[in-house]
């Protein structure tokens, strides 16, 4: 028989309960539930005992464990399945999934619906394989960070192909996993325009059609204008300039030196030549052609001009001072030379022709520009004046000849024929 004690002790204060105490006994006064109430706190306590025959429903404390219905409920540090030690909350199997907005986690940790990480500072989100410690995501100092503190690599994967790449050393890979420079992509990129201009900056500029960097100061174009066809490479499209930002003409050569500003045309074969072509064509116009150490031609500085009508000019300031016919005739003074060499003297008092060697030591031999001819001296008195301490030779053959005779009047005349000066006037074709 079980036997029901109800203690009450009550406070004479207006429909205030200060304590109360419900204890249910069995029929050998062992307590079987204690319900106590004091204030606006309270508890319930079941006394421990054996595993009783029937647990269906039952809510039983047996040996310092709560089960109810069969099932044990938790200790003072074990409870649901959880497990309280010290500071650490964790299922007490470690097979549990743990579920927060499911009833049927997936995984360890399944949650549905948003998280929050909150620090005080630097909250971050710690990874580890093992005991190791491999990265993190966080905040630190108001920056969002991803973070290998190993040497390993940083990967982005979209489809799970990783799509961008962060070496251990910082190079960054685009399109590849093995980044070998800073930045590295394997594939196009699509470069934009912009009119804020930073030194270093690169954009394309849409106007143009040209990419441009900026120097710090311009925009400057970074498009080669060089088309490249097999082995052949070619511009059509403006000046080019060399030691000039500025060239005046379709190839300018610029240089600031002491020395020589050359340009070199080199053939390592010496069997060869080199040759500059003017035109189009390398058989009907112009050009200049030296030869090499072991052509056939060696030693040959060759000027050709195959044109048509082609002669050659020199020119000074504007003035042609020599010119060279495609008849192999000379002029000097004139562009129309009427023999092979052909001398106009163009101011008076100059000479015509003026011949010495090289030291200046001998007297020379001079045409003036009246056509007096001087033989050991530049002032002629005569048509022809000789002046030598040696005398004169006239060198022919005797017996041989027919004196010469053309128009009338005074003459002196070497007469081969008869070894003889002949002296006198000539009247048509007869001597007197």
């Amino acid at each position: 028989m079980k036997t029901v004690t109800t203690t009450l002790l009550l406070l004479l204060f207006p429909f205030l309960i200060l304590s109360q105490k419900v204890t249910v006994k069995d029929d050998v006064d062992n307590i079987l539930l204690e319900i106590n109430d004091e204030g606006v706190t309270g508890s319930i306590t079941l006394p421990g005992l054996f595993v009783p025959s029937v647990t269906t429903n039952k809510l039983y404390n047996a040996f310092g464990q709560l089960y109810w219905n069969g099932s044990k409920l938790g200790t003072s540090t074990q409870a649901g399945g959880w497990t309280l030690n010290g500071l650490n909350l964790y299922p007490t199997s470690s097979s549990t999934y743990v579920g927060i907005g499911t009833t049927t986690p997936a995984l360890p940790l399944h949650v549905i619906g948003d998280m929050r990480l909150q620090e005080p500072a630097n909250p971050l989100l710690r990874f580890y394989l093992d005991n190791t410690y491999h990265g993190y995501v966080g905040v630190i100092d108001s920056d969002v960070h991803l973070s290998n503190v190993l040497s390993g690599k940083l990967f982005l994967k979209t489809q799970n192909a990783a799509r961008l790449t962060v070496d251990g050393s910082g190079n960054v890979g685009i399109g590849t996993m093995a980044p070998t420079q800073k930045l590295d992509v394997s594939g196009a990129i699509r470069i934009g325009s912009s009119a804020t201009g930073n030194v270093g900056a690169i954009r394309y500029n849409s106007t143009d059609k040209v990419f441009e960097g900026h120097d710090g100061g311009a925009w400057k174009s970074l498009s080669n204008q060089w088309v490249t066809n097999a082995s052949t490479i070619y511009y059509t499209g403006g000046k080019v300039g060399i030691g000039t930002s500025g060239p005046t003409s379709l190839l300018h050569l610029q240089g600031n030196t002491g020395d020589r500003v050359t340009l070199t045309l080199h053939n390592v074969d010496d069997s060869g030549s080199e040759r500059l072509f003017f035109g189009t064509s390398t058989s009907s116009d112009a050009y200049i052609e030296t030869y090499g150490s072991t052509s056939a031609n060696t030693g040959l500085f060759r000027f050709l001009n195959n044109r048509t009508s082609a002669h050659f000019d020199w020119v000074i300031n504007t003035s042609k001072k020599m010119t060279l016919d495609n008849g192999g005739n000379l002029g000097v003074g004139t562009s129309t030379p009427s023999a092979k060499t052909h001398i106009v003297q163009g101011t008076e008092g100059e000479d015509a022709l003026l011949v010495e060697d090289e030291l200046s030591d001998a007297t020379p031999f001079v045409i003036k520009d009246d056509g007096s001819v001087g033989i050991g001296t530049t002032a002629p008195v005569a048509r022809l004046h000789v002046v030598d301490t040696n005398g004169v030779v006239f060198d022919g053959t005797t017996n041989v000849g027919i004196l010469p005779v053309s128009g009338s009047g005074t003459r002196l005349v070497w007469y081969p024929a008869k070894a003889a000066f002949r002296v006198g006037s000539v009247i048509g074709s007869t001597w007197d």
